[in-house]
């Protein structure tokens, strides 16, 4: 890794732990407080992307109708995305339900997962370290809460672009193989594909088929969060012809649905 890479994983390291002191770590969560920070990236110098700002735009409303306070942002260069995720691990001290939800190019590289900010896309492993925002940062940083749900939701490609000198978007296609992510205790994360995977830009709709699935299914009350990336998983691989495989992992302690059922509670009767 260059120096300046280095450099830039270590200050959003910095800016996102600075979120969590130890009397913050403390704090007692405001009763049934749900924050969300939701991005769409899709104004790119090249590749741009034709969904990823309908799908970020119809997830904030979903996510405001189910009682999330909700942090739209749209088209974030790199200071502006590392703005935005310092301010939302600051709140999510004070929350039990924190949500990041983002469409745009997404690349994973040496086991590491990379969300590419607006600008050019990197034409280099060691121009995408340094140009774009770990996302495994962000998810080390959430699970250092030890109350509450966090959820990480990526509808991007995990494929490595530079193995073979293809080029990704979320409607391209790639050759390389790389890592998992296994969610920390109390976190659910969900990718629209699995490693060395792509993720379709809409398919000719409005919406990516990931997200399309995700909208039409997260409302259904009492339906554990397991359950409805099941569903969605199985919609998606159905809808692609199994081009497209969603891939999520769960380390929750409890049930947790974002609709309860009409007694309150969560799961199957």
């Amino acid at each position: 890794m260059t120096p300046f890479a280095c450099a830039r994983r270590q200050l959003l390291r910095a800016l996102l732990a600075g979120s969590f002191t130890p009397a913050a770590a403390q704090a007692v969560p405001k009763p049934s407080r749900r924050i969300a920070l939701v991005v769409g990236n899709g104004a790119y110098q090249s590749l741009p992307l034709r969904n990823a700002r309908e799908d970020a735009r119809a997830m904030s409303t979903t996510l405001s109708g189910l009682g999330f306070e909700v942090d739209a942002r749209e088209d974030l260069d790199w200071d502006g995305f590392v703005t935005a995720l310092a301010s939302f691990t600051r709140q999510a001290r004070d929350s039990d339900v924190r949500l990041l939800y983002y469409a745009g190019h997404g690349m994973q590289v040496d086991g590491r997962n990379y969300l590419n900010p607006v600008g050019p896309l990197p034409a280099s492993e060691h121009d995408l370290r340094a140009k774009a925002v770990d996302v495994d940062v962000v998810i080390t940083t959430l699970s250092h809460l030890d109350q509450g749900v966090s959820i990480v939701i990526v509808d991007a490609c995990r494929s490595n672009p530079f193995l073979g000198a293809v080029r990704v978007t979320r409607s391209g296609r790639a050759s390389a193989g790389v890592g998992d992510i296994t969610a920390p205790r109390g976190t659910v994360v969900a990718f629209a594909t699995g490693p060395d995977g792509i993720a379709e830009d809409g398919l000719g709709a409005r919406h990516s088929s990931f997200t399309r699935h995700l909208l039409q299914d997260i409302t259904h009350p009492g339906q554990p969060i397991e359950t409805l990336f099941k569903r969605v998983r199985s919609a998606v691989v159905s809808e692609t012809a199994r081009a497209q495989q969603p891939w999520f992992s769960t380390n929750l302690v409890g049930d947790f649905c974002f609709v309860a059922r009409g007694d309150g509670g969560c799961g199957p009767v």
